[in-house]
């Protein structure tokens, strides 16, 4: 890894888009457990979409994202209460 860089801001993320549906699928697929999504209205102030711009990550430190037990970086689209079914 470079670190030879000062004051650098860098983004660190999956470099990929995940909804919260798809992240919140993964945790109950993962979990084993009989769970349904609940939609709830977005608070004010909610991001809806977000993906990390992580190329000067790839640039200045030679950073890759790697996939953990199959989970990937998740992106904010929609509040979500994950409730037993």
């Amino acid at each position: 890894m470079k670190s030879d860089y000062s004051n650098l801001i860098l983004n660190i993320g999956g470099g990929n888009a995940t909804s919260i549906l798809d992240l919140a699928n993964m945790v109950i697929n993962t979990s084993g457990l009989k769970m349904n999504p609940i939609f709830v209205e977005a608070l004010e102030g909610d991001i809806e979409k977000s993906l990390a711009d992580i190329s000067q990550a790839k640039k200045y430190l030679d950073w890759e994202p790697k996939i953990i037990g199959g989970f990937r970086s998740p992106i904010l689209s929609k509040n979500l209460v994950i409730t037993p079914a």
